[in-house]
């Protein structure tokens, strides 16, 4: 009687080469997520300092608007570099009444002054208000307009970092 033979790919089984190349496929996809997550994790604290020099930057921008101040009132040169909130923004002024715990409008409590202190005490700013003029630029059709610029700074891992918003309005 013949037994017919089976050849070794008629057995099944996967070859050394096949699970070699396997393995590397799934190592090269895992070490890909596994790069990304850690990558978005490094950077999560850079988009929240941003977040924040932004937002204090535009309050800021807000607040020389509505004081009108006029050009040269802020204008240092860029390297100059003040507290966030110094006069005339000194924004912590209402909560160092001996309050312990800052309250918002709506009555919820945001966080305590000592904590929101130290965060501001991280930034730094400098704020320039010049007369809008064709030289900055725009074609200014009259001569009471003046553009704001607001940078805040801080460090972030050994460098410095900033954002700058600018923004134009009437000085009456």
């Amino acid at each position: 009687m013949n037994t017919p033979t089976l050849s070794r790919r008629q057995k099944g089984g996967f070859s050394l080469a096949e699970v070699l190349v396997a393995m590397f496929v799934i190592v090269v996809g895992i070490s890909g997520v596994t790069s990304a997550i850690y990558w978005g994790l490094e950077n999560q604290d850079s988009g929240k300092s941003i977040s924040e020099a932004s937002n204090h930057a535009e309050l800021l921008l807000e607040r020389v608007v509505l004081g009108i101040s006029g050009p040269g009132a802020f204008n240092t040169s860029d390297s100059e570099r003040t507290d966030l909130y110094a006069p005339p923004f000194d924004s912590l002024a209402d909560y160092r009444l001996g309050q312990s715990q800052i309250v918002g409008q709506s009555g919820n409590v945001i966080g305590s002054a000592a904590n929101l202190e130290n965060e501001i005490a991280r930034f730094k700013r400098n704020i320039q208000v010049d007369p809008l003029t064709s030289s900055n630029g725009v074609n200014a059709y009259r001569t009471t307009m003046n553009l704001a610029t607001v940078k805040v700074y801080w460090t972030e891992k050994g460098h410095e970092r900033h954002v700058t918003v600018e923004g134009v309005y009437e000085n009456s």
